[in-house]
């Protein structure tokens, strides 16, 4: 994809990292070439924060970003399992993710249902492959 094409909330990969742009910059065409971009992104892995430079025209890669709700059938560990069609998959949660188990951990061992909002993420064609939970909620 043209970097042209990008806009704000968007998904691209730098680094080998996906992120999400959260703030973008123009520089006028001038004596030292053309109209460059200047965003502001957050690593989806990591949360990490980067700041970099594009032409307008450079070119750069886009990962697959899917979303779903899911029902979470256990917690243990840092981690929280449901079932995705006849498959029961597990997920461990990220180092900056840990405060929001502890919380839906407290839940769960009351015996409340609780959801779980999945972000899939997909990029270096089909080779990184991660999921990332945003958020749990009660039901």
């Amino acid at each position: 994809m043209e970097f042209s094409d990008i806009k704000i909330g968007k998904y691209i990969v730098v680094s080998g990292r996906p992120c999400k742009i959260t703030k973008m910059d123009f520089s006028k065409p001038g004596r030292r070439g053309p109209e460059k971009k200047r965003i502001r992104c957050i690593d989806l892995l990591t949360d990490k924060k980067s700041e970099l430079t594009f032409n307008n025209s450079s070119q750069i890669d886009v990962p697959l970003i899917s979303k779903e709700k899911v029902t979470i059938i256990d917690m243990c560990d840092n981690t929280i399992t449901y079932f995705k069609g006849n498959n029961c998959i597990t997920i461990s949660l990220m180092s900056n993710d840990i405060e929001m188990y502890e919380t839906a951990l407290k839940l769960f061992n009351r015996g409340g249902d609780l959801e779980a909002n999945i972000m899939h993420i997909n990029f270096s064609i089909g080779h990184n492959e991660f999921e990332r939970v945003l958020e749990i909620i009660q039901k």
